[in-house]
């Protein structure tokens, strides 16, 4: 049996933030079934799989394992169990790493976690101190820095890594050039969306109004021009209010699904809703991947690219564009939708409304990071309108005219 030591780290309760429930409800999904999943829990934490989580879809029993693992100051104990039973799983092995980060950085307490609720920390807070250990004696103290602001650019701002070269040439935009205006065309019409193999996206027939999509993810360029303009909050881990020097035309991350509706707006669109993303990367035949069924490794930027970061945008054309012409719907990076995350059928109603107070909103298309089975058109991810992560950015649509 395999023997572990984390539960009940330092006496606090480890709170997953967003991003972090998503990537390791995604690497269990990628790496286990109901049956793996229930010899994972009875030999690692003596129970069974029924006493954590009534029966269910592969989706809900994760998140249901999740909940118990969080509950029980489980979290580190089931990543590094799972890590361990499934020792060629690259998404594991990689979540398993970052985790460490998790349990130093991101031991939340209970009390400062109602003060998040409550809305008396910011969404964007710099960091929490470690948790002080003394022998026999835990003490816990958690210490809220205030919200982030971008700091000033320092003095020979570090550029980007630079890709593998295994990665595509990037295309070689002007400096000048008008991405915003660089718009597609997708006409009305019928499709299949969701998908019968995946738990929980059961297909159905949706009927979509002509709309026009951005050819190509917002980029660094693009997001900088809207800070300039409207003073608006830089995104992490930019050296000011630019962006770090050799991304400029790599997609915006780091960017929050009320800073994407924001930039949006100030461009006289608006973010996609599920309907409109899934039909312009499916197109009428609802295709499993933008340009057809079979998986293709030359027209996108995942997990098997090696890439280890996004790409310049149109780095992948033209293997990789939808049938209506979209670059990099899956791959690179995800992209917030305008919906709210509800369960499907998909509901027209609940779209109209899905963009006023919204809590947990629909991410779509996989990333750099993602494994293939992640980076498909009919997969869907989701997160709260305030996170932000490396992962994640967007682009914008409007009214056919």
């Amino acid at each position: 049996m395999l023997v572990l030591g984390l539960a009940g780290y330092w006496g606090t309760v480890m709170k997953l933030l967003g991003n972090e429930f998503k990537r390791l409800h995604a690497a269990l999904i990628g790496g286990f079934n109901r049956s793996s999943l229930e010899y994972l829990v009875r030999t690692s934490f003596d129970t069974g799989l029924d006493a954590i989580v009534s029966d269910g879809n592969l989706n809900q029993t994760v998140s249901g394992l999740i909940s118990w693992a969080e509950q029980g100051d489980r979290v580190l104990d089931l990543i590094e169990a799972a890590r361990a039973q499934n020792p060629t799983n690259a998404d594991l092995q990689r979540l398993a790493q970052d985790a460490r980060s998790w349990s130093s950085l991101k031991l939340i307490n209970e009390h400062h976690a109602a003060e998040a609720d409550s809305g008396r920390v910011h969404s964007r807070t710099n960091a929490a101190l470690i948790a002080a250990a003394v022998i026999g004696i835990a003490v816990a103290a958690v210490v809220y820095l205030g919200p982030w602001t971008p700091a000033s650019e320092p003095d020979g701002s570090a550029a980007v890594a630079p890709l593998s070269p295994d990665c595509p040439a990037p295309p070689l935009f002007d400096a000048e050039i008008d991405l915003d205006a660089q718009m597609v065309h997708i006409p009305s019409g019928q499709f299949i969306m969701g998908d019968n193999s995946l738990a929980g996206q059961e297909e159905f027939l949706v009927s979509v109004p002509a709309f026009e999509m951005d050819k190509h993810e917002v980029t660094n360029t693009q997001y900088s021009r809207f800070i300039a303009a409207s003073d608006h909050a830089a995104p992490e881990g930019w050296p000011g209010v630019s962006y770090p020097p050799g991304s400029a035309f790599r997609p915006v991350t780091n960017v929050t699904w009320d800073d994407a509706q924001a930039y949006c707006q100030w461009v006289d669109k608006r973010l996609p809703t599920e309907a409109q993303w899934e039909y312009a990367c499916r197109g009428g035949d609802s295709f499993i991947y933008p340009w057809g069924n079979e998986w293709n490794p030359a027209a996108a930027n995942t997990e098997s690219s090696a890439c280890d970061a996004a790409t310049s945008v149109g780095s992948y054309l033209p293997l990789g564009a939808s049938i209506f012409g979209v670059a990099d719907l899956v791959g690179n990076v995800e992209e917030w939708i305008s919906s709210r995350y509800t369960p499907y059928p998909y509901s027209v109603l609940s779209e109209s409304k899905a963009a006023d107070g919204a809590d947990i909103h629909s991410i779509r298309g996989g990333s750099w990071a993602s494994a293939v089975p992640q980076a498909q058109c009919a997969i869907r991810a989701n997160a709260p309108h305030e996170a932000f992560f490396e992962t994640v950015g967007f682009r914008c649509v409007r009214s056919s005219s």
